[in-house]
């Protein structure tokens, strides 16, 4: 069964691991973020026959990085997702990089966790973020 479409059928999220999932399914930019991020990061740790295509996403993820960024934490996680491995397709940060962030941001690790967890996570996450220099892209 689909969730509410309509914004204002939709419950209130109780817990963290609802307010990330949300936004993932109903806010288009969080999606769209998340859907390059997560395509370009396969291509480039599949195999090196990758790295062509996700090079071809570069102007995909320069035209959403050219929006604002929006406020949020599954809003700030899957932009810095992107703002990573399109650095990552540019030659200007690792693999062992963008695997371990996107392990850190692994929305299915997230759903395990207990709701303490979950706001330690976030925080880690968050610090990552400013110390990767990925806010604010």
């Amino acid at each position: 069964m689909l969730p509410p479409l309509i914004v204002s059928r939709r419950p209130a999220a109780r817990n963290l691991f609802e307010e990330l999932f949300d936004s993932l399914c109903f806010d288009t930019a969080v999606t769209l973020d998340a859907l390059a991020a997560y395509t370009m990061t396969r291509l480039l740790t599949a195999s090196p026959a990758g790295w062509p295509a996700a090079a071809a996403l570069a102007d995909v993820a320069d035209e959403l990085l050219a929006t604002p960024p929006r406020p949020g934490l599954a809003a700030s996680w899957f932009r810095a997702r992107l703002v990573l491995a399109a650095r990552c397709a540019a030659g200007q940060a690792g693999l062992t990089q963008l695997r371990a962030f996107s392990a850190a941001t692994s929305v299915l690790t997230f759903h395990r966790l207990d709701q303490r967890a979950r706001h330690d996570r976030a925080a880690t996450v968050c610090q990552q973020i400013h110390d990767l220099g990925l806010e604010g892209a």
